[in-house]
């Protein structure tokens, strides 16, 4: 059961689940391009079944009615999702339909249909339409927003038919496979779809790479205008950035998204992005926090405007296994256009973190530089002689601690991904607790040793890094117990992060993250 309390200036969200806090706004801010002020809408954190009913479906492929029969029993637990709100928009995480790790083509094509592209003047319902009838995921989809009359998101998987003769790029099975985001409107009407254009490692061993890097966007009944991309795509510049351009106000992020400590945190890499670029985010993420697959562990999903998190979920509580199982997080009155504060906030708080298991961001090959003062100035740099890139970070605090925290600082630039599809290199300024009280080696270690907690509080803080003129920074802060904070209590440069003058703040972390090099 939820508690509410009325909240002015207080940064720290309340440990309770629920918390709703009246903030002052910019009222004579509209854009004439949406016609609603604002929206309802959900997203979902969904936990699908372990795996289909048939034995090392990794490698052996399930056939087709095996991999219908669990796709619709995935399909049934959130269609239950959904009959508790009335809503304008819905958005269902990647993989909770089909489920995740095939390592193979053939094992994941019995999961895939056959999407239709979307073309002017050309509807496709099929709900209403025999022809689907072949394609049992996208006929339910349809006729659950037709159901519940909303905009429903949701990532299947797409295979398309090609001929080598006329397409040199042909896979050797004559066929492309995608992951696949799409959109029934609340008729049930196909409004679009979009293949995700960066796939995450083991991902390309059984998916095609999306071949556009065009802004895919769809404008709903209620008069806003939407984009989408998914998961691994957050990290790249295209085709994120490019609703930017287009001043798409409004982003679907359906995601499959394991954390990483200190700057990889599902939450507050969400928040990051919603504030840096100053949108709203729906993000959608999956919910496994024992791990499936190796140390793979994923929860944190959220509602965003410019950063503010108007609702977000995050629990290292396990839903039941081996059922499906989901957790609606809702927000009623979206703004439409985000706001600099906006009217309220409703928090849907950390339900129990204690259990909550993420990798670390090893720092071993670079500087960290340990607070060694209450207060003090600490300069870091580190140069990346492959990329010709230098990044020199800086960080002026002062803190008060009752414990034996061990904080550092540190600066590097990171080549993540050199497929040339993914190439992804970042630079970035980081201030950590480390694992360890009393071990430096620990510093970007995941937090095990003493849990999400910290005994140590910012009175001043900033954070500055002297990063290519055309990289887009992300700030990443981490409160307390893995808080994600207002971005009120900051000021967000184009460079730097500032604690705003008397905003006192326990920090696990805070960092500026920003992609460069090539292909940004």
């Amino acid at each position: 059961m939820g508690r509410y309390k009325f909240l002015s200036t207080k940064c720290v969200f309340s440990t309770m689940i629920f918390l709703v806090a009246l903030m002052g706004c910019d009222a004579g801010r509209q854009d004439p391009v949406e016609d609603h002020k604002s929206y309802a809408a959900a997203v979902v954190e969904f936990r699908p079944y372990t795996k289909p009913p048939c034995k090392n479906y990794s490698y052996t492929p399930c056939t087709k009615k095996q991999a219908q029969d669990y796709m619709i029993k995935n399909l049934q637990s959130l269609h239950r999702q959904l009959n508790r709100s009335k809503l304008n928009i819905a958005v269902f995480p990647e993989d909770a339909i089909t489920g995740a790790n095939f390592s193979n083509r053939a094992s994941r094509f019995p999961f895939l249909e056959n999407i239709p592209n979307v073309t002017d003047g050309v509807i496709i319902n099929p709900c209403l339409n025999i022809q689907f009838l072949d394609r049992p995921v996208l006929m339910r989809l349809s006729c659950m927003a037709r159901e519940h009359n909303l905009v429903l998101v949701a990532n299947v998987g797409d295979v398309q038919p090609c001929i080598p003769s006329s397409d040199p790029n042909c896979p050797s099975d004559h066929h492309y496979q995608y992951n696949t985001n799409v959109v029934f409107d609340s008729n049930g009407q196909l409004l679009a779809k979009y293949h995700k254009v960066h796939l995450f490692r083991e991902e390309a061993s059984s998916l095609n790479f999306g071949r556009s890097l065009e802004a895919v966007t769809f404008r709903t009944h209620f008069g806003v205008t939407f984009g989408m991309f998914t998961c691994y795509d957050i990290l790249f510049c295209k085709p994120p950035f490019e609703f930017i351009k287009k001043n798409i106000k409004n982003i679907i992020f359906p995601t499959f998204w394991g954390s990483e400590y200190p700057f990889y945190i599902s939450v507050h890499m969400q928040q990051g992005w919603s504030w840096r670029t100053q949108v709203n985010l729906l993000a959608a993420n999956q919910h496994f926090t024992r791990s499936h697959s190796g140390n793979f562990y994923s929860t944190g999903s959220g509602i965003y405007s410019a950063g503010y998190p108007l609702s977000y979920y995050l629990t290292g509580v396990q839903f039941d296994l081996p059922f499906a199982k989901g957790r609606l997080i809702t927000v009623p009155d979206v703004p439409a256009v985000p706001l600099s504060q906006p009217h309220r906030h409703i928090i849907r708080r950390n339900e129990d973190i204690s259990h909550i298991i993420m990798k670390g961001t090893s720092f071993l090959n670079y500087s960290k530089n340990v607070l060694a003062n209450p207060t003090g100035k600490i300069s870091a740099s580190h140069t990346n002689d492959e990329l010709n890139i230098t990044i020199n970070c800086q960080l002026d605090y002062k803190l008060i601690s009752t414990g034996n925290d061990l904080y550092a600082f540190t600066a590097a630039v990171v080549v993540q991904d050199r497929d040339p599809h993914n190439e992804l290199y970042y630079a970035v300024c980081s201030l950590v607790k480390c694992d360890k009280n009393h071990d430096r080696s620990s510093c970007g270690d995941a937090l095990h040793s003493n849990g999400y907690k910290t005994n140590t509080t910012f009175t001043e803080l900033k954070i500055t890094g002297n990063f290519p003129a055309d990289s887009m920074v992300i700030p990443t802060v981490v409160g307390d117990e893995l808080t994600v904070l207002q971005p009120s209590c900051f000021y967000l440069g184009a460079n730097s992060i500032k604690l705003n003058n008397g905003v006192k703040e326990k920090l696990l972390s805070a960092s500026l993250w920003a992609r460069v090099g090539k292909n940004c």
